[in-house]
């Protein structure tokens, strides 16, 4: 297995489960943030309601890529998720960050759900970041694996972070 702080930080190639069109919807920032900063790496959405968006080749499924994926990021509903894992361990993929909610901060039956996670993460050997969270952000390289909004933010160069009075 590769380093996988490195894949995650800094992946050569980013697979959006869920990739939507929509720019303004949770599953369609990510794509638009990547290509607002220019990510240099392979993009590759994933969606069987899509042919393409903006102009990208968009795929019905993980298997259907032909490029080797580094990092996937999951915006799927809970209830595919743990699928997901499951095919982006057979496509051999590193590292995911799963966006998607409903496991175990919802109680009842998102406990078992995430029980399922677990199991699929263990068996696939992706490493995740997640579930329910707001992703990662390598700004040196472009890197935008959440759908936040700090990626329609200006980057001051070499700028570690940002202090508030350094942002006016």
């Amino acid at each position: 297995m590769k380093n996988a702080i490195r894949v995650l930080l800094s992946p050569r190639s980013i697979a959006i489960l869920g990739a939507s069109a929509d720019f303004n919807k949770i599953n369609g920032r990510t794509l638009k943030a990547l290509l607002d900063k220019k990510y240099a790496g392979e993009i590759y959405p994933v969606n069987p309601k899509y042919a393409a968006i903006a102009d990208i080749k968009c795929y019905p499924d993980v298997a259907s890529i032909l490029g080797a994926v580094e990092l996937a990021v999951v915006a799927v509903p809970a209830k595919l998720v743990v699928q997901a894992i499951h095919e982006l361990g057979a496509k051999k993929v590193d590292t995911a960050v799963v966006f998607s909610s409903g496991f175990a901060e919802v109680g009842g039956d998102g406990i078992e759900r995430e029980r399922e996670l677990r199991a699929a993460i263990w068996e696939s050997g992706v490493r995740v970041l997640g579930p329910n969270c707001l992703g990662l952000i390598n700004a040196f390289e472009n890197v935008m694996a959440t759908f936040g909004h700090m990626p329609k933010s200006p980057r001051m160069p070499n700028a570690i972070s940002l202090k508030p009075e350094l942002t006016a």
